[in-house]
């Protein structure tokens, strides 16, 4: 091969590649929360924040770290997500602790005992996926994903997501690609919903079920890294129980034994005291079932943080004027939208 047919294969390979980047991009869903949640993350400021909360939508549906630093002046993220699975709950922390020197680590303890379908949940798993950077642990994850999936998904579709989503193009074709457009998460990974759905006290009959739960081996084996890494750098962590409709006195029964084997703390919000301390309004509070919308969530936040400030002995976080200030700007702004909300009934007041 001479040097001139060297130089055009060259091009010919970078063109190809840039293409695919191309197309990749096109076809590749874009997730609004999810992915500001994930890149505003990576532009926190380093060893800034001392407590993380990971888990699922129960997790960052009800936890406002705006609130909690109103409330403390406790620097905290929340990185949990829609359905998160072991494997991305594991990698989350994983990747925070490359920047971050938390204190505590918050798990929703509910997300220890899901059957996770791998199958049925993929949409979630690519959210919360998708716009992690690559490493190796990424990698791992995708690996047991894909295994947990029968085969259904693939390692390398979480890395060059044009291997799954090819058959976009339709959806591409009329609805136009995705704007791609990065905002700046002013709320630090929380989910604020206006959204109101009345909902009746079942918990009472809901307690007395008899169906069983366990902390399955695969849970077992990727909390088991994510708590082991903690106590390596020296973090504690706490499970909780988040205010659910459907909660069971087994479900209570297996996560306590299994944080009291494990050697973290536990506290469910579906047991008294901590049930009442929330005053939660079930006509004017619940987004469904087991999701706070931003009335529920002050609450729930009001109380968590008072906790985890008083149990673990946590001061105001020591942070630059630069994260101080953009705490302040940050409530501002969740303040001004909660004055627009009043404005169209829903009442909350900060």
């Amino acid at each position: 091969m001479t040097k001139k047919q060297a130089t055009k294969a060259l091009l010919f390979i970078l063109i190809l590649i840039l293409c695919l980047l191309g197309v990749n991009r096109a076809l590749f869903p874009f997730s609004e929360h999810d992915t500001n949640q994930t890149k505003s993350f990576y532009e926190t400021e380093a060893d800034s924040v001392d407590v993380l909360f990971v888990g699922t939508s129960l997790m960052m549906m009800s936890v406002n770290p705006l609130r909690m630093y109103d409330d403390t002046g406790i620097v905290s993220y929340n990185r949990a997500c829609s359905c998160q699975s072991p494997q991305i709950a594991y990698l989350t922390v994983e990747e925070t602790l490359k920047t971050q020197n938390p204190k505590v680590v918050v798990l929703a303890a509910g997300a220890l005992i899901i059957p996770y379908d791998y199958e049925f949940r993929e949409p979630f798993l690519r959210r919360g996926m998708d716009y992690k950077k690559i490493s190796r642990t990424k990698y791992e994850a995708a690996k047991d994903i894909a295994e947990q999936s029968g085969g259904v998904q693939t390692v390398q579709s979480y890395f060059f997501p044009l291997l799954r989503f090819h058959g976009r193009w339709g959806e591409v074709l009329v609805n136009g690609i995705d704007s791609f457009e990065y905002e700046y998460d002013y709320l630090h990974g929380y989910y604020a919903t206006t959204q109101v759905v009345p909902q009746e006290d079942i918990s009472g009959e809901r307690m007395v079920s008899s169906k069983e739960y366990e902390v399955d081996e695969n849970t077992r084996y990727w909390y088991g890294r994510l708590i082991e890494l903690c106590k390596e750098n020296d973090i504690k962590v706490l499970a909780v129980g988040n205010y659910d409709l459907r909660w069971t006195a087994k479900k209570h029964a297996v996560i306590e034994a299994y944080c009291e084997e494990m050697g973290i703390d536990f506290v469910d919000y579906n047991y008294e005291p901590m049930k009442s301390q929330l005053g939660i309004n079930l006509q004017t509070d619940m987004y469904d079932l087991k999701h706070t919308n931003i009335r529920g969530s002050l609450k729930v936040t009001d109380s968590l943080a008072y906790y985890i400030r008083d149990k673990y002995k946590l001061s105001p976080s020591k942070t630059s004027d630069s994260v101080k200030k953009q705490f302040e700007e940050d409530i501002a702004q969740f303040k001004n939208d909660i004055a627009k909300y009043n404005e169209k009934g829903f009442v909350v007041s900060w």
